[in-house]
């Protein structure tokens, strides 16, 4: 929901509101005799800093108990259970994603905001007001503490979300590519923020996504590549017994009439794995720009190789030749290297050598070249499966070429150079002027 202030004057506002409450919802009372308007006093702003951050988390932790509702990381994966005023399932927010705050999305990364939601709580939802808990100063501090958990990316103003640069950028390490989550290597790689839409064009049709964006960071060497994907996910989903005797493809849909979730129980879904897949076209090299195969598992013409992990069965292959064809491959090249959820996190990393034994059915990687790249990902809570799919368009890939040593030491040694030059200037005019 945007704010419409940029688009309608107060007047229009106005009218608006009083079309809603007096034509559009005739089963509730507006006029509450006991309702009571209270300014909020934001008093002195906290400024941001590592101490007012630190006691933001521990009010988070302990006094505030926020922790029991949005999580230990606060990715919203605390309380499940509960229900908004109208009896709807609603999940706590993730505060990692401070752009998708009601009220937040024009000015994501203003601690006044949170503030103001931390004071008044949210009409029609389990967030209460905590002014009569929390003191002004341990407001600041906690509004100071969740906009530190959210990644500071310059916002796209169309889509009030990170800007999507479309290019995910491999960068070139010496030695081995890690074999942890935490290597230090991976440090040195920017991610890039990828936003995922819903698969609504193909039956089962994925109106409610709950997973809507991934990070991808790239590493390769002289032999490998590695990607590393992070996404945030409120359940750990492994395939239960229900779900492993039921095609994916024929599960029912959930309409686009605004449910807020389609969670656990809710609509006794079977519970699919997570997993998340990123495809290449096989034969990119042959393309003409701007020709791609679909971006939905290639086509008859253009195959793609698509690679995918999942919570219970590990890393495979597959071939893609059409939205309804694709084949899996047992060629075993694809390396899983290590796969860890924790706090409402998936965190993953994939591997496989630049170069194999099949440039008819695999993607063969080369530095310096932009590689058509798709993501997708699915929520096994959300009775993702098969088709049913959260979903980028083509990004790229491109392999960063090394920087020669000769970069390097060519700077150094003209400069040297230089000097020498001025030396043997000044010392030959020295010498004449004392002749003169």
């Amino acid at each position: 929901m945007p704010p419409w202030s940029h688009v309608l004057s107060e007047k229009q506002r106005r009218q608006v509101i009083q079309f809603v409450k007096t034509e559009l919802v005739k089963d509730r009372d507006f006029q509450d005799p006991d309702e009571t308007f209270t300014l909020i006093n934001y008093g002195k702003q906290v400024p941001s800093s590592k101490e007012s951050i630190e006691k933001g988390r521990e009010v988070f932790m302990k006094k505030g108990k926020c922790v029991e509702c949005h999580g230990n990381e606060g990715r919203g994966d605390g309380n499940a259970t509960q229900n908004d005023e109208w009896g709807f399932p609603i999940m706590p927010a993730d505060l990692h994603k401070c752009y998708n705050f009601r009220g937040n999305r024009s000015d994501p990364y203003n601690p006044a905001n949170v503030f103001r939601e931390v004071s008044t709580g949210l009409n029609g939802t389990p967030m209460p007001s905590f002014v009569d808990t929390l003191t002004e100063e341990e407001r600041w501090h906690v509004a100071n503490f969740v906009i530190s958990l959210c990644p500071q990316k310059e916002i796209d103003p169309q889509t009030n979300k990170p800007k999507i640069s479309f290019v995910v950028k491999s960068t070139f390490v010496q030695g081995e590519l890690p074999a942890t989550l935490d290597d230090p290597k991976w440090q040195g790689n920017e991610p890039l923020y990828v936003g995922l839409g819903s698969q609504i064009t193909h039956k089962p049709r994925n109106f409610v996504r709950l997973v809507d964006e991934v990070w991808v960071r790239s590493l390769y060497n002289d032999k490998e590549i590695a990607f590393m994907f992070e996404w945030d996910d409120r359940n750990k989903s492994l395939i239960n017994e229900q779900a492993k005797k039921i095609d994916p493809n024929t599960m029912p849909e959930v309409p686009p009439i605004g449910d807020p979730v389609a969670d656990k129980g809710i609509r006794n879904w079977p519970i699919f794995n997570d997993a998340v897949a990123i495809q290449f076209p096989a034969k990119w090299k042959e393309l003409v720009a701007p020709e791609k195969p679909r971006f939905i598992f290639g086509d008859a013409k253009r195959a793609v190789d698509l690679w995918k992990w999942e919570a219970t069965g590990g890393a495979k292959e597959y071939s893609g030749k059409g939205w309804d064809n694709l084949t899996f491959r047992d060629d075993k090249h694809l390396k899983l290297v290590q796969a860890d959820f924790k706090d409402g996190q998936w965190r993953i990393i994939l591997k496989r050598d630049l170069k194999t034994d099949d440039p008819e059915n695999e993607v063969q990687f080369e530095p310096g070249y932009y590689i058509p790249t798709a993501f997708f990902a699915w929520d096994g809570h959300n009775g993702d499966a098969g088709r049913k799919m959260s979903m980028t368009t083509w990004y790229y890939t491109i392999l960063e070429p090394p920087v020669p040593m000769k970069v390097y030491l060519y700077p150094p040694i003209m400069m040297l150079a230089v000097i020498g030059i001025q030396f043997w200037l000044y010392a030959r005019f020295d010498t004449r002027r004392r002749k003169k």
